[in-house]
């Protein structure tokens, strides 16, 4: 009696300690958004990884915000994204990140409107920024009109202004891996690679 009594504390000891183990795996490593060059791999085996955006920074840059100068006008709005699934390649994690849309006009006549975008799709999403690892919101926008990338990043410059500075990629054309070459590269870019925009 007492050698049974013993195999059934035995049993159950051992499935509480796996159930603890497999309920901790399970669980998602939150991580701070800006701590997320500080030897944190994407590339977890069960996207258990989060980035989350803990302390909130992403707020101040969140909404509408436009550029004019004479006859141009060029409006951005960026929207945040909370746990989005990224699973690309060896990468399977989730993160906090900027999206949005963007329309550049000239004369009134809007030459480009991004709005209508899939903000799902990170391929074709063309407003995509995070926090880098010095703690700078940065990332890419597209110029469809130009079939050009840009790297880009923005500064605070007070909480009705921010200051968008962009430079082109190398070798920048949209191309999806598999795909054949896209089309040759047009000179210049569309809409200015230094502006203020004030938020609406």
């Amino acid at each position: 009696m007492k050698t049974t009594f013993i195999k059934i504390k035995i049993f159950l000891i051992t499935t509480c300690l796996i159930s603890t183990i497999w309920s901790c795996k399970a669980q998602t490593n939150i991580v701070n958004i800006i701590e997320r060059c500080d030897s944190h791999p994407l590339n977890r085996d069960n996207g258990s990884l989060y980035l989350k955006d803990i302390n909130n920074l992403y707020a101040p840059y969140l909404g509408t915000w436009k550029w004019t100068e004479g006859n141009r006008e060029f409006t951005l709005t960026l929207l945040k994204q909370t746990k989005y699934h990224y699973n690309q390649g060896i990468d399977n994690y989730y993160e906090d990140r900027i999206v949005g849309y963007y329309t550049y006009k000239e004369n009134g006549v809007e030459l480009i409107n991004t709005s209508n975008d899939n903000l799902i799709d990170s391929y074709n999403i063309k407003v995509d920024y995070r926090f880098n690892c010095r703690s700078k919101l940065s990332g890419l926008i597209k110029d469809i009109a130009k079939n050009k990338r840009y790297l880009s990043w923005f500064e605070i410059i007070s909480p009705t202004q921010i200051r968008f500075k962009g430079k082109e990629e190398e070798d920048g054309r949209i191309q999806k891996e598999g795909m054949p070459p896209p089309p040759v590269v047009y000179v210049g870019n569309s809409f200015p690679l230094d502006m203020v925009l004030t938020k609406q």
